[in-house]
């Protein structure tokens, strides 16, 4: 039983390992249970047939031609605010939910469900009313999709990142803004396609999906605070000093640094952790600083990435 275990756990095909009793129904024939979490999946009932595959090593590969049961809701909004909606959408989402029946508060949540569901990879409208609307997944997510997405959010960052370092020599400007703000909104939507692979596959009890997940709400948290962050530079005409350019730029720095240690374990952790450390700190020494509500957004994005430092490293020693 160990050595069967031990050489399937570390397949990335493999989401859950389950044992089951064999139980012996009459003389000749030995019978099996199946999960009820596969057999609801896959929506299998009384009388189904299913597939018994046997590979080279002599192991049986159980699978099914039904089609997996659509995971539904329905839904009543409490509220019209556009924060209340689209975050009601958009977490059903990521929670794997197929389709939604949603129930209309006002008039308006029509306009706001319409507008988040461009940042909702696979999400339409496929039917409505005065009353509410049904939102269903058309494109079904593909599971050899999420690491290129993943990819897609650090490079977003990243590029947010130069973006915004090069324009603090330059008078802010609603271009740049704009430019920014479409970068961090494609974060939001592979971010969240993203989440919604790991719940789908039920890949959460993996550690490195498990640690990936937290790592994509912080992604998403980080490339927000890069636009709240130039959306006060714009609207206060600010010109920061020489010693909050040096800090954002080392802020910039430490986050480039993170991605690289996702894809590279050789990347010097010690220096990185306390470099994040120090930046914490120099916080405080700025709180007098009449940039301070500015610096705040980057100092933020520093405290962000001091605990995914240890989590992303672990990720190599298992």
């Amino acid at each position: 039983k160990i050595n069967f275990l031990e050489r399937f756990k570390n397949k990335s095909s493999i989401n859950q390992i389950m044992i089951r009793k064999v139980i012996q129904s009459n003389p000749t024939t030995l019978v099996v249970t199946l999960p009820k979490k596969w057999t609801v999946k896959h929506n299998i009932h009384k009388g189904d047939e299913i597939n018994i595959l046997e590979d080279g090593d002599g192991n049986l590969i159980l699978g099914s031609d039904s089609m997996p049961k659509p995971k539904t809701i329905n839904i009543t909004f409490q509220s019209s605010q556009k924060q209340y909606v689209q975050g009601i959408i958009r977490n059903l989402y990521m929670n794997g939910y197929d389709e939604i029946h949603c129930k209309y508060h006002g008039e308006e949540d029509i306009i706001y469900i319409t507008s988040i569901l461009h940042y909702l990879i696979g999400f339409e409208i496929v039917d409505q009313n005065n009353d509410g609307c049904t939102i269903k997944i058309i494109n079904q997510e593909k599971k050899e999709e999420y690491v290129s997405f993943l990819r897609k959010c650090f490079h977003n960052i990243n590029y947010m990142g130069s973006i915004l370092q090069e324009s603090l020599n330059n008078k802010p400007s609603q271009l740049t803004q704009q430019k920014i703000e479409d970068l961090s909104w494609n974060v939001t939507k592979f971010s969240s396609y993203c989440r919604r692979i790991i719940i789908k596959f039920g890949l959460t009890q993996d550690y490195k999906y498990s640690v990936d997940y937290l790592l994509l709400t912080f992604l998403h948290m980080i490339s927000h605070n890069f636009l709240y962050a130039y959306d006060f530079l714009l609207q206060r005409n600010l010109h920061p000093s020489v010693q909050n350019k040096k800090y954002i730029k080392e802020v910039i720095d430490s986050f480039q640094l993170l991605s690289e240690l996702y894809y590279n374990k050789e990347v010097d952790v010690g220096a990185l952790q306390t470099q994040v450390k120090e930046l914490i700190e120099d916080r405080k020494l700025m709180q007098n600083n009449k940039s301070a509500p500015f610096i705040k957004y980057f100092s933020e994005i520093a405290r962000i990435i001091n605990p995914l430092i240890t989590k992303i490293h672990a990720r190599y020693l298992l």
